[in-house]
């Protein structure tokens, strides 16, 4: 990070002259002696959605031979998860002892350094993170990497303590908002299954077809990255980062209208629904989204345009309700990415209930996308608020 002056009381240290950087491993998959046992053991997967800083629960466990006959390390309560490989960057604070995989290089904090506190600076230094990644397939940042960054922290552990609560309850505002907008999708997601059933085995015995009959696809594609000049506009460039929200309204990247003239990239226009087609993330999750404004893609994902008679709101949901069908249609190119086979993806089933019997489920999504708006617009504030109050706190402002 760059270099500024400290406030007065605070410290510049490295990261592994303050903590203790414990790398993880993997028990042989061939010994079931070495699985199923009482210690938990974290892989990235494991902590990739969570919303609590503190995390419990992994999948799997381990016995205490495979702890011993792997590289695997029992780690404190306490101690900071970091991923340092595909993807770089997720953090969590463990919930109680507990091993991981190699994808983690943790951090376990040293005397007068706070578990709290540690927390809420590694999740600021993220980015600084991820930049020292290095390797051609997979960016991974090593042990040694890691242990020179720097850590600005306070000397005084009572202050440490107070700033970690101060952002405590600042998240906790923001996770309870992200509550608010998964009811409301749950919500959407269970009056579609009320009004015309499961697709995939269409109990209301609506007339059906596939993907590929009622809608066409549009790909993506990224502009030169050496063309500064293309990126440098107000028009959004939606990539798989951007497709956390149902509703796509903005992107990280924008392109100036040069990268249309002068590539066969394609405007999306509004009301058009997404998917996610490749990338790791399809290992558990298929993202879709509709756009709200017209805006390009990557070609990690597929614009879904229906004819129409399919509302795409109505088409939307008809694919998010198909969440676990849609996961089963993933494969894995043999780099070891994940994708959906195209084909495979227009085999879907799709119900076609009347216009009017759209229409009525659609209204019912209109009126939870205002409610989604608000709540977004006042998560829009308050983050915005939480990265001012972030920012006070490691400039030593509070």
């Amino acid at each position: 990070m760059k270099q500024t002056s400290l406030p007065p009381g605070w410290l510049r240290k490295k990261l592994g002259d303050c903590c203790a950087i414990v790398s993880g491993g993997t028990p042989r998959r061939d010994r079931p002696e070495y699985w199923d046992g009482n210690i938990a053991w974290v892989t990235p997967k494991d902590i990739s959605e969570i919303e609590d800083p503190v995390f419990l629960d992994p999948r799997e466990r381990i016995t205490q031979l495979g702890l011993r006959k792997s590289s695997a390390a029992l780690l404190p309560k306490g101690a900071i998860l970091l991923s340092s490989r595909a993807p770089i960057g997720l953090v969590a604070i463990a919930g109680r002892p507990m091993a991981t995989n190699q994808g983690f290089k943790s951090l376990v904090p040293g005397p007068g350094l706070d578990g709290a506190f540690l927390y809420h600076a590694i999740k600021r230094m993220v980015p600084v993170i991820a930049e020292r990644g290095n390797g051609a397939t997979f960016k991974e940042v090593s042990k040694s990497v890691l242990s020179d960054i720097e850590l600005v922290y306070p000397e005084d552990i009572k202050r440490q303590q107070r700033i970690a609560d101060i952002l405590d309850k600042a998240d906790s505002v923001r996770r309870k908002r992200n509550q608010l907008i998964r009811i409301a999708d749950t919500f959407l997601h269970s009056a579609f299954l009320d009004l015309f059933g499961d697709p995939v085995i269409n109990p209301k015995g609506l007339p059906v077809s596939t993907l590929t009959k009622v809608a066409k696809f549009v790909s993506g594609a990224t502009p030169s990255k050496s063309r500064k000049d293309l990126w440098k506009g107000s028009f959004p460039w939606v990539s798989p980062k951007d497709m956390k929200r149902v509703v796509i309204d903005d992107a990280q990247d924008h392109l100036s209208e040069a990268a249309f003239a002068e590539t066969n990239l394609k405007k999306i226009a509004p009301n058009t629904v997404l998917i996610v087609v490749r990338g790791m993330i399809l290992a558990h999750t298929v993202p879709i989204g509709i756009t709200a404004r017209e805006i390009a893609i990557n070609q990690d994902i597929k614009a879904v345009v229906f004819q129409k008679k399919v509302d795409p709101r109505f088409g939307l949901w008809c694919l998010k309700v198909q969440h676990r069908n849609l996961l089963s249609k993933i494969d894995t190119a043999a780099h070891g990415t994940k994708r959906f086979d195209m084909s495979r993806l227009g085999e879907v089933k799709v119900v076609l209930p009347t216009p009017r019997e759209q229409k009525h489920f659609t209204s019912l999504v209109d009126r939870f996308s205002l409610c989604h708006a608000k709540l977004e617009a006042a998560m829009a504030i308050e983050e915005s608020f939480r990265e001012s109050l972030t920012q006070r706190a490691f400039r030593g402002e509070l």
